[in-house]
């Protein structure tokens, strides 16, 4: 983000505007549910991208922190990743791309314990 000359806006209070409603209809359901199946993996490594750095970019708390949730679950059970590599490779490249906005942003307090250790091991 640095390089890219963005200017962060201040953290963002919750405000039910269209996109917190959109975000509370689409994202949401996928941050609070376990992984399942290989293509749910593979399809919310792909579809959960772009809200990721959306919450980072606009410095919504709550956002970052729905973030933070999923990725500590993963971690208390790391069993639930798919062993299709394809799909598997997907959501963890979700996860290490949560880690490098987590240490852009100043946010390393959000990173669950583990969750290095099980991107890189």
């Amino acid at each position: 983000m640095q390089g890219f000359g963005l200017s962060l806006p201040p953290r963002q209070e919750k405000h039910p505007d269209q996109i917190h409603q959109l975000w509370s209809a689409a994202i949401d359901p996928m941050l609070q549910s376990n992984l399942r199946s290989s293509e749910q993996a593979y399809t919310e490594g792909q579809e959960l991208l772009v809200p990721l750095h959306a919450a980072f970019v606009l410095r919504d708390d709550a956002w970052e922190r729905g973030f933070s949730l999923n990725f500590s679950r993963l971690v208390a059970d790391p069993s639930v990743l798919p062993d299709v590599v394809l799909s598997r490779l997907e959501y963890l490249y979700l996860a290490s791309e949560f880690l490098a906005l987590s240490k852009q942003s100043g946010r390393e307090d959000l990173v669950p314990t583990g969750l290095p250790d099980l991107l890189f091991c």
